[in-house]
C-alpha cells in the first residue's frame, strides 16, 4: 500500500482507534510468551524460536522459527508420525532472505529415505519444487515458478496408493481448486518423520535465513490458509470469531504503537510482507470499513 493512500485514511483510522478506546477497548500488554522448540522431537542449534523482531519473524501468534544457513544443518524435526500412509502438512514460510537451492521441508520413512521434499530456489527466480518418491524409488517433481515475496502458505497432500493423488497448494485453499497435482504409484511407502527449516544448511551453496510458522500436519482433512488480520482464534466458540472486527484494528495498532511489546494474537501481518506495521492496521481497517470482514474473504 502506498504512503499516499495511508495518509488519506489516517484521519479515519485515528478516529476509529480513539472511538475504540473511549468504548472501553484496552491496549494493554499481552502476556509475554517464552518461544521454544520444545514441541518438536529435535532442533538443531541454528533453528531458533523467537518473537517478531530483527532476529525472527512470525506469521501467527507471538512466536516464529528462524533457520540460519551458517555452514551447518538448521531445522526442527517431528518424529511423531507412526508409519503414516496418509500425510498432509501445511506451514508458512518467509523465504526472501535465503539463497538456495534450499531444502525447506522433508518427510522421511523409517530408513531416513526422503519421500517428500520441498526445495526453494533463490529469490531471483522464486521457484518452489516438490519431489515425491514413487514405489520404484524414482523421484517425480512438480515445480511452481515466480512465487513472489513475503509469507507463503505451503500445503502438501500425500498418500500411499498405487494411484496416489499428490497435491501442492501454494497460497491457495482447497476451495480455490488451484492445486498443482499429479498421480503416482506410492504403494508400500509410509511417513515416519518430518523436518522443517534449512535442511541442507551444510551445503556451501546455501546461505541466508528463512522463517517458518504455523506448521500443521494431519492424516485427514486439509488445514488450508489462516484468516489474515484475525487476532483471536478462528471459530464459533467463546473468544473466537469468523470475521474481522475493529478489535483486530485495535490489537494490531497496540502492537505497532508499543514497538512490539503488546504483541497481537492471531495473524496480524495482513499484507504478509514480514513486518507488522501501520500498513497492516490500515489494511484491516479498510476491510472492516468496507464490510469485507468474513474470514473466507481474507485468507
Amino acid at each position: 500500500m502506498s504512503i499516499t493512500l495511508f495518509q488519506g485514511r489516517s484521519g479515519l483510522l485515528a478516529g476509529a482507534l480513539a472511538g475504540l478506546m473511549m468504548a472501553g477497548w484496552s491496549l494493554s500488554s499481552h502476556a509475554q510468551v517464552a518461544c521454544t522448540t520444545d514441541n518438536w522431537s529435535f532442533a538443531t542449534e541454528n533453528a531458533v524460536a523467537g518473537t517478531q523482531g530483527p532476529n525472527n519473524r512470525r506469521y501467527g501468534g507471538p512466536c516464529g522459527l528462524r533457520a540460519n544457513a551458517a555452514s551447518s544443518f538448521s531445522f526442527v524435526r517431528d518424529d511423531s508420525p507412526a508409519a503414516e500412509t496418509s500425510y498432509i502438512a501445511r506451514f508458512y514460510a518467509f523465504l526472501d532472505n535465503v539463497n538456495g537451492p534450499a531444502i525447506i521441508f522433508q518427510a522421511r520413512d523409517t530408513g531416513e529415505r526422503s519421500l517428500i521434499t520441498v526445495t526453494y530456489n533463490e529469490p531471483t527466480n522464486g521457484a518452489l519444487a516438490l519431489d515425491v518418491r514413487d514405489a520404484d524409488n524414482e523421484l517425480q517433481r512438480l515445480v511452481v515458478t515466480d512465487i513472489g515475496r513475503g509469507w507463503h502458505s505451503i500445503e502438501i497432500k500425500w498418500e500411499a496408493s498405487d494411484n496416489a493423488d499428490i497435491r501442492l497448494a501454494l497460497n491457495t485453499t482447497e476451495a480455490d481448486d488451484e492445486d498443482v497435482q499429479f498421480q503416482l504409484d506410492t504403494s508400500g511407502l509410509a511417513v515416519s518423520s518430518a523436518l522443517l527449516g534449512i535442511i541442507n544448511g551444510d551445503d556451501v551453496s546455501v546461505s541466508g535465513t528463512a522463517d517458518f510458522d504455523d506448521f500443521d500436519s494431519r492424516r485427514i482433512s486439509r488445514p488450508g490458509r489462516l484468516c489474515r488480520g484475525l487476532t483471536v482464534p478462528e471459530g464459533t466458540g467463546a473468544g473466537q470469531r469468523t470475521a474481522l472486527a475493529l478489535a483486530d484494528v485495535s490489537a494490531v495498532f497496540a502492537e505497532v504503537s508499543s514497538f512490539g511489546v503488546n504483541a497481537a494474537g492471531g495473524q496480524p501481518d495482513f499484507d504478509e510482507n514480514g513486518a507488522v506495521n501501520l500498513g497492516d492496521v490500515s489494511a484491516i481497517f479498510s476491510r472492516v470499513s468496507a464490510f469485507q470482514t468474513a474470514c473466507d474473504l481474507n485468507r
